[in-house]
């Protein structure tokens, strides 16, 4: 970063708004001696701003021709007292200390609800599983009676 043409620049060139370019930006990276060293970071790390001369829509295009995949997590705010983030626990957790602190801004963890919601799922679907057992094993007790009765007769 030291040796970066960028270094001075005002940061507003790179992170332009909307799809405008800024041609400034474009130029200095042109002219860098470390901009295939910032071209590969800002390909495999960054998803917003011009990197070593890409815009944020090139460098998409080329994940998506070598199948870079950026992780995620790293664009969902997670506030200082997450643990156990993308568990059940991490969401019950979460949700104490919105209770507790109501006037925090709440930040929705996706990781959590979504496991959250799994644990829903699944629970229901145990809970389905026993209701259905149960059902079947009544109406096997119900023939097996009415079979009986048929016998002894």
């Amino acid at each position: 970063m030291d040796e970066a043409s960028c270094k001075d620049a005002p940061t507003e060139w790179f992170y332009p708004e909307g799809a405008e370019i800024n041609e400034n930006a474009l130029l200095l990276c042109e002219k860098c001696p470390v901009q295939k060293e910032c071209r590969d970071y800002g390909i495999t790390k960054e998803e917003w701003g011009i990197w070593g001369g890409l815009s944020a829509s090139k460098r998409k295009r080329l994940r998506k021709e070598l199948g870079i995949v950026l992780n995620q997590s790293m664009y969902i705010p997670k506030p200082p007292h997450h643990n156990n983030c993308g568990t059940n626990a991490g969401y019950i957790a979460l949700m104490r200390h919105y209770e507790k602190f109501p006037n925090v801004e709440k930040i929705k963890c996706e990781f959590c609800s979504l496991a959250h919601r799994e644990l829903k799922r699944t629970i229901i679907l145990e809970e389905d599983r026993l209701l259905k057992r149960r059902e079947r094993d009544r109406r096997r007790k119900a023939r097996k009676a009415v079979r009986s009765r048929m016998e002894s007769k």
